[in-house]
């Protein structure tokens, strides 16, 4: 039996969220930012972002389709869509960033690399990225490239040259629209093959070397 109604809690909930939203907006991010090695949150932020991340792959490991009796037939999509893009928006979030930054998926074309190829060339198609909107530009900041949960060794060295030139195209572009300074700036890269997760930074330092 279907209930007649809604709560009348729930009612107010729904209509204090339409009275009250407030949409993001695009943020200026002109001004100069120099990485000095520390964090620039509070220990109590970064333990508060440290929970939301960990509880968000709670969810995933709880979730039967993960379990070990699916492992074998579970696809690349469906583990980037459902534990992979959730945890990156767990660790994005309440970020001061607005409409200037978006998680990118579904294997969107890299507009880097397209510029980087040159003559109309379909760029690659990185399982996910982070964009960031500057002075009226895309700049792709972050690459990631994931296998399924069964990873085989061809799939994993595949995947490590994929993101090594999906990296390289990112800092190509960053370089060729904006040049910000040596030694201050790097594009990540994030490798998921299985179980293992790679992390890497390409960053040009003073003697132009990556």
């Amino acid at each position: 039996m279907v209930p007649l109604s809604l709560p009348s809690a729930v009612k107010r909930k729904c209509n204090e969220f339409v009275a009250t939203f407030i949409e993001n907006r695009e943020i200026d991010l002109s001004r100069k930012l120099i990485h000095d090695g520390t964090w620039k949150e509070t220990e109590n932020e970064l333990a508060i972002i440290a929970e939301r991340i960990l509880d968000t792959l709670s969810d995933s490991w709880n979730n039967p389709a993960f379990g070990a009796n699916f492992v074998e037939s579970l696809n690349e999509g469906t583990y980037v869509t459902n534990v992979i893009v959730p945890a990156i928006r767990a660790t994005l979030k309440n970020l001061p960033l607005g409409k200037s930054t978006f998680v990118s998926s579904s294997e969107r074309q890299s507009s880097a690399s397209a510029d980087r190829k040159g003559d109309g060339r379909s760029g690659r198609r990185p399982d996910v990225m982070i964009v960031m909107k500057h002075n009226g530009k895309n700049y792709e900041l972050l690459f990631t490239e994931c296998s399924r949960l069964s990873c085989t060794a061809q799939k994993e060295r595949d995947d490590q040259v994929k993101l090594w030139r999906e990296v390289n195209d990112g800092m190509y572009w960053t370089r060729k629209s904006c040049k910000p300074d040596k030694d201050e700036f790097g594009i990540i890269g994030v490798q998921i093959a299985g179980k293992k997760l790679y992390l890497s930074i390409l960053i040009r330092d003073m003697s132009e070397v990556h």
